[in-house]
């Protein structure tokens, strides 16, 4: 399988700090391992040549998917503190790089996965809180601003909201019953702040979701054990859909634990196929969103790319599988900045406009004032009208009462949409109709 993908869990966060950080990443490092400081700084000129030469690298191993920004509550503390247009703004400039190397971005706003200042994020819990209300504002401010862009796969809210410390500190206290009692729960919460903010969205459609570790403790018993009965009707159907609850991409973190024939079986034969089945039966986009062997520090492992290619499901590692102190310098393109959509007009503001618009091509426009020759339902045997290519065939009957005008699409001013030819009326037509035949009939009789 071509698709591959890597997990940064700080590259975005680095940027945003600036100074000897900002050009500091995981993906060429010094060891190969997670969450053990193997960073290197890429030489580069500005964030631009920083992100097109980490992108370069990547796309020439392979590389997918790119899951960044980050993981735990230091990263969402700083990303509160940049504030939500800087934020913007450096997401956009990755994106715009990543697109250029054919690479989508699962993009995280902070997290929980730091067992020594997770409590510090417990806020986001609580939607009555100023956390809470002040997250949600800048995810949907993002989340505008990213809308449609071609290199996001998704948007991710928060990372690991069900780390294990996080089930034991904060979710366990409240549902000590673990089970359904604590999932429910956890399905509420999670449904609740993603649709909060697809609430506060101008421009909907970003796909969004929750780096979930699924694999860890979120379906345990009393005693805070693991107890999820892998391969059932039940966890495929309820569990599993419950826990990714409110996400239009399933991104589960489920790594290999320890290096034993039975960690291996369980996790190939039950837990991937799992995820995989429920994500077939739900209808949802999969990506392992954090994989690899634990016990090698999140490394690559290939037994567990042969299972997940015979899945069929997309992987982020954690980390890396090449020798991480290789990467070349590229030579760097000039940015093309995307633009996700046209200036936003409010409902009140828009003309009325009664008949639909249509976008058309100008060389396939009726001149004003003329009547088209052959109408779509009477075009000549010898072969049907020609029409744009891109335009969208609408058939409007004389009964019919006019559509309500749709939102102009992304890069549409008003200059472009141009009001379809009024259709000629029933009557109309038959005079027409009349005329040809008589013409045709005396130039017969001639």
């Amino acid at each position: 399988m071509v698709m591959n993908g890597l997990s940064d869990p700080s590259l975005g966060i680095n940027i945003l700090r600036g100074g000897s950080v900002r050009y500091m990443n995981q993906a060429f490092g010094s060891t190969g391992k997670a969450n053990e400081g193997s960073t290197t700084i890429l030489p580069s000129a500005d964030d631009w040549a920083f992100h097109c030469t980490r992108y370069a690298n990547l796309a020439a191993r392979g590389v997918t998917i790119d899951r960044t920004w980050g993981h735990d509550p230091q990263a969402w503390q700083v990303i509160m503190s940049a504030g939500k247009e800087r934020v913007a703004a450096a997401i956009l400039e990755q994106l715009d790089a990543a697109h250029v190397y054919g690479i989508r971005c699962i993009i995280t706003l902070g997290g929980f996965s730091d067992p020594n200042t997770c409590s510090q994020a417990y806020g986001l819990f609580d939607p009555s809180s100023q956390d809470y209300r002040r997250f949600v504002e800048l995810a949907a401010h993002v989340a505008d601003e990213v809308s449609g862009h071609p290199a996001l796969l998704c948007l991710e809210l928060l990372n690991e909201p069900d780390y294990m410390h996080v089930i034991t500190g904060y979710w366990r206290r409240r549902y000590p019953a673990g089970r359904y009692e604590l999932l429910n729960a956890y399905a509420v919460w999670q449904d609740g702040i993603i649709s909060a903010v697809r609430g506060k969205q101008i421009r909907p459609g970003t796909p969004l979701g929750m780096g979930t570790a699924m694999d860890s403790t979120l379906y345990c018993d009393e005693r805070g054990n693991g107890a999820m009965p892998w391969m059932t009707a039940e966890c495929i159907e309820q569990i599993i859909p419950r826990m990714a609850a409110g996400c239009d991409v399933w991104t589960p973190h489920v790594y290999l634990g320890e290096n034993s024939q039975l960690h291996r079986d369980v996790l190939f034969r039950q837990k991937f196929p799992s995820f995989a089945q429920a994500a077939r039966k739900a209808g949802k986009p999969l990506v392992f969103g954090e994989t690899g062997a634990l016990y090698q520090g999140g490394t690559y492992d290939p037994m567990m790319a042969s299972t997940l290619d015979q899945l069929g499901a997309d992987r982020c590692w954690m980390i890396r599988w090449w020798n991480p102190t290789e990467y070349r310098r590229p030579p760097i393109p000039t940015r093309i900045p995307y633009h996700a959509h046209a200036p936003d007009v409010s409902s009140e503001q828009k003309p009325p406009v009664e008949p639909p618009l249509v976008p058309s091509d100008p060389a396939h426009e009726t001149p004003e004032g003329e009547t088209p020759e052959k109408p779509p339902s009477e075009a000549d045997s010898d072969g049907a009208q020609a029409k744009p290519e891109d335009v969208p065939s609408i058939e409007q009957k004389p009964q019919d009462k006019p559509e309500s005008p749709p939102e102009s699409g992304p890069g549409e001013s008003a200059s472009q949409i141009v009001p379809p030819v009024p259709p000629v009326s029933g009557l109309a037509r038959l005079l027409v109709r009349v005329i040809k035949i008589i013409r045709k009939m005396m130039r017969k009789r001639w």
